[in-house]
């Protein structure tokens, strides 16, 4: 490894205070925020996939196209665009089997509460949820789209359906977390009625210097 990176919350001045003093510097910033999906009124969304449908483009889960036998492959190639655009931590790019035991397989990912927007065979958005019945929550760790098809409400419309599902559930919180200079995320949860939580802070230390 050629470097150590710690996370902590912004509010943890003794923590940051020990980090800082061990040479590790700020990399970026995520901004976490939450919602009561029994809370959630949908009306206001109501005609969002209606009007994507207009344009060949619909929503589907995860369950929903497993008669693909493509969608795998391309869930992984999706979710690469998606996650290596995204700002903040750099990503790397996993295997294709370490893709699948992640994102598709696991436990938490049921294939019920993950979603695609499909246009044709092609798939061009993603929302991802992550499951934990024993409190009852979900966390919504991945939301994007390609960029061909942005600013076009899909965004927007895949969020809707995930807190729906948590709402149709009985999920008593949805938490998601964005990086604090990715404004087009952080203005659609505030449209949804997520409200913010203390700042998460990742520190990066160089270990070879």
């Amino acid at each position: 490894p050629i470097s150590v990176t710690a996370h902590t919350r912004a509010d943890r001045d003794r923590t940051i205070a020990f980090l800082i003093r061990r040479g590790f510097v700020e990399n970026c910033r995520e901004s976490d925020s939450a919602l009561n999906p029994l809370e959630f009124d949908p009306s206001p969304f109501s005609k969002l996939e209606e009007q994507l449908l207009s344009k060949g483009i619909v929503i589907k889960s995860f369950r929903e196209l497993e008669s693909d036998p493509n969608r795998d492959q391309k869930l992984y190639e999706l979710n690469w665009e998606i996650s290596s655009e995204l700002p903040g931590e750099q990503e790397t790019k996993r295997d294709f089997e370490t893709f699948l035991k992640e994102e598709v397989s696991a436990n938490y990912r049921l294939p019920e509460a993950n979603f695609v927007a499909v246009k044709g065979d092609e798939y061009i958005g993603l929302a991802n949820l992550m499951t934990y019945d024993a409190d009852k929550s979900v966390f919504h760790d991945l939301t994007g789209v390609k960029r061909e098809y942005r600013r076009m409400g899909i965004g927007l419309a895949l969020k809707v359906r995930a807190i729906l599902f948590a709402k149709n559930n009985g999920y008593t919180s949805v938490k998601t977390g964005n990086e604090v200079n990715n404004r087009p995320a952080l203005n659609m949860n505030e449209r949804l009625g997520f409200v913010k939580m203390p700042e998460w802070i990742l520190f990066e230390k160089n270990i070879l210097e």
